[in-house]
């Protein structure tokens, strides 16, 4: 058996471009990484083995070593962990990721691989929409046709007419009250 120190990720691992991370499963030490971590994170393999969760997760979350050091025992112990979080890149930049944990048997020995994905356009989307949404608010009812909800912006705009009912756009006529 290797020492957990010398322990990599399998060769075909290396070249993937989904981020992967091994983890000791007692400690909580990274053990080793593929490319894309080192692009995602900013930081050298080298560098992220002496560091801490702590180390590279953003200020403004609550996430910290203790809790990743629960995540990592609960999913060498078969219970699967997903989470989001957001770290801080050693250019100051903020990420928001998505960690998948999973235990996994590399030369008989135990350990933990996470997955991880970044999400940050993802959640900057998200963000967005729901500003968007306090500015121009949606009213939902289930008052359409075949008990579907209809959605109808909510506003300053003049509530529809008669008239507005017999607007067609390419030949289909479409009643304007509903969005």
């Amino acid at each position: 058996m290797s020492s957990p120190d010398k322990v990599r990720l399998p060769p075909i691992c290396r070249d993937c471009d989904r981020s992967l991370l091994l983890y000791d499963p007692e400690t909580g030490a990274i053990l080793d990484a593929n490319e894309s971590v080192e692009d995602l994170y900013g930081y050298s393999l080298d560098d992220l083995r002496t560091m801490d969760v702590g180390d590279f997760t953003a200020s403004s979350t609550k996430f910290n070593q203790a809790e990743a050091l629960r995540r990592i025992q609960a999913a060498a112990n078969g219970d699967s962990q997903e989470f989001e979080w957001q770290i801080e890149r050693v250019n100051s930049e903020r990420r928001w990721i998505r960690v998948y944990l999973n235990s996994t048997s590399i030369d008989d020995q135990e350990f933990v691989v996470a997955e991880i994905d970044d999400i940050t356009s993802y959640r900057e989307r998200e963000n967005r929409l729901r500003l968007l949404s306090r500015i121009i608010p949606l009213k939902v009812s289930s008052a359409g046709r075949r008990g579907r909800q209809v959605r109808q912006f909510v506003g300053r705009a003049d509530p529809p007419t008669a008239q507005h009912d017999a607007v067609t756009w390419d030949g289909i006529r479409a009643p304007s009250r509903t969005l």
